[in-house]
C-alpha cells in the first residue's frame, strides 16, 4: 500500500487528490510542517531527509519525493484516467508544461509571501508579481474548463490548491472571477472532496 506523507492544504493536497483520483489504496500521514513531527510524535526526517512534502513511500519501502514526479508516477499507473495524455504526445508534454507553471511560477511565487520571515518590501513585490501572473491566468480561463484542451490534467488539481491559499497570501479572490469559477467546478469533483474531507476541511 501506498503512504503520502502531506500537511493539511499544502501542495501535497495535489497528490492526495489524485490518489482519489485513481483510486489507489494509500494510507495518509500528516506532517507538522514547523516542527517536522508526525501524529505519533516522531521525526518525519527520519522517513525522508529533506523533511519535505509530499512524500510517498512505495509498496516495497522506495521513496518518491517532488509533486511533479510524484503526480506523474500516481497516473501513470492509471492511464485509463487519462489525468495525462499517453506518452510521446504533444498533448502530454502540453500538460506537464502547465504542471510545471503552476509550481515554479505560481506556488514558488507565493513562497516568500506566506514566509514571516520575508522582508515586507519584497513581500509586496512578490505578491504584485504573482497577482500578475493570476491576471494574466485569470484572462486565459475566461473561456476555458480547464488548463489544456485535453481536458483535467494534473495541472488543474496543483492550480486548485494553490489558488486555496489566496486568502492566506492576503490577495482577494474576487478580482479573479474565471480563476475563482474554476475552483468552485473543480471542488465538486468526488476525489477533491474526499481529499479535502480527508485533511480536515
Amino acid at each position: 500500500m501506498l503512504k503520502l506523507y502531506g500537511h493539511c492544504g499544502a501542495c501535497s493536497q495535489t497528490i492526495h487528490i489524485l490518489l482519489y483520483e485513481t483510486e489507489e489504496t494509500f494510507s495518509f500521514e500528516r506532517v507538522d510542517l514547523r516542527t517536522r513531527l508526525l501524529d505519533d510524535g516522531s521525526d518525519f526526517r527520519a522517513v525522508s531527509e529533506r523533511g519535505q512534502v509530499p512524500t510517498l513511500v512505495l509498496e516495497d519501502g522506495t521513496l518518491l519525493t517532488e509533486l511533479s514526479a510524484i503526480a506523474q508516477f500516481i497516473v501513470d499507473r492509471h492511464p485509463d484516467r487519462a489525468l495525462l495524455p499517453p506518452v510521446g504526445s504533444l498533448a502530454r508534454y502540453q500538460a506537464l508544461s502547465w504542471l510545471s507553471y503552476v509550481g515554479s511560477e505560481l506556488h514558488k511565487g507565493a513562497s516568500p509571501v506566506m514566509r514571516p520571515d520575508t522582508p515586507a518590501p519584497y513581500r509586496d513585490v512578490a505578491r504584485n508579481a504573482l497577482q500578475a501572473k493570476l491576471g494574466w491566468l485569470d484572462k486565459r480561463m475566461a473561456d476555458r474548463s480547464y488548463l489544456c484542451d485535453a481536458g483535467y490534467t494534473v495541472g488543474d488539481a496543483y492550480l486548485f490548491v494553490v489558488l486555496g491559499w489566496l486568502p492566506l497570501l492576503a490577495i482577494d479572490g474576487a478580482q479573479f472571477p474565471h480563476l475563482m469559477a474554476f475552483r468552485g467546478r473543480i471542488a465538486l469533483r468526488p476525489a477533491v472532496q474526499a481529499a479535502l474531507a480527508a485533511e480536515g476541511f
